[in-house]
């Protein structure tokens, strides 16, 4: 993975968190209310910092489900983040 802002490979793991030391998590919103109360949907944020220039960079990972079902749409899906095997 390459900092998008400068370049570099140098990218640092890290976890965001809320005041109470809570991770973060990101909430699909196609799911029914009562299943986002109990945490339904919720898919982990991971968070890459670049040691050069500081920039944050955030990646949601999802299931293949998620995946499956939400690249549903016409045209090819664009890579944003080059991710390195």
């Amino acid at each position: 993975m390459k900092c998008l802002a400068c370049g570099s490979t140098n990218l640092v793991e890290g976890v965001v968190t809320d005041s109470n030391g809570t991770a973060v998590f990101f909430q699909l919103t196609n799911k029914p209310t009562w299943k986002r109360w109990l945490g339904v949907g919720q898919r982990e944020v991971l968070t890459y910092a670049c040691v050069h220039c500081g920039l944050a960079q955030q990646r949601v990972t999802f299931t293949s489900e998620d995946r499956e079902q939400l690249a549903r749409f016409d045209g090819p899906q664009a890579s944003i983040v080059e991710m390195d095997p």
